[in-house]
């Protein structure tokens, strides 16, 4: 009866992990494995995967415990290492005449205006920021739960490593 119920348990396991990896952002016919994106509060660094890249501003927290993160440097890091790590195609482009980021990820389109902190629009559709955008120096500043959101993570929500001391998302 012990094993019975061991191999019914090995049998789920092996289940699981396969409806998991079915589970994969596709971008046309390629298949895409997500990637953990990390941040350090008050430090010019972020990680991607086991990469360290230098970044132009640092995050930093809310009283509120929300992380801020630098859109174009995030943009600007994945964009350049999209191949090196088989990442989507990531576009940041400020509209100086009409005051808006607009974002492409993949075949995702997304559009921030600054003069409404609360909204943007994903592929057409009005969304609602969790936290409104900060600009600071010249620099935006995005919540990590709405990059979250932004980047595709279908539980809009970011992640603590604990073991590293690091706030991210998969992206």
């Amino acid at each position: 009866m012990i094993r019975r119920i061991a191999v019914f348990l090995v049998i789920m396991m092996v289940l699981g992990t396969s409806v998991y990896a079915s589970e994969l952002y596709e971008d046309s016919d390629d298949v895409y494995l997500y990637k953990f994106l990390s941040f350090e509060v008050q430090n010019n660094k972020l990680y991607l995967e086991e990469g360290v890249f230098e970044i132009d501003h640092s995050p930093f927290m809310l009283e509120n415990g929300m992380v801020m993160v630098p859109l174009r440097d995030i943009f600007d890091v994945l964009e350049k290492e999209k191949e090196s790590y088989d990442l989507l195609s990531y576009k940041l482009i400020w509209n100086n005449t009409f005051k808006k980021i607009e974002c492409s990820i993949g075949l995702t389109k997304v559009i921030i205006p600054i003069d409404n902190n609360n909204q943007f629009s994903l592929n057409g559709y009005d969304k609602n920021l969790e936290y409104p955008l900060i600009n600071k120096d010249g620099t935006i500043y995005i919540s990590l739960k709405d990059i979250a959101a932004i980047l595709g993570n279908s539980f809009y929500q970011n992640f603590y490593d604990i073991a590293n001391n690091r706030f991210g998302v998969y992206v």
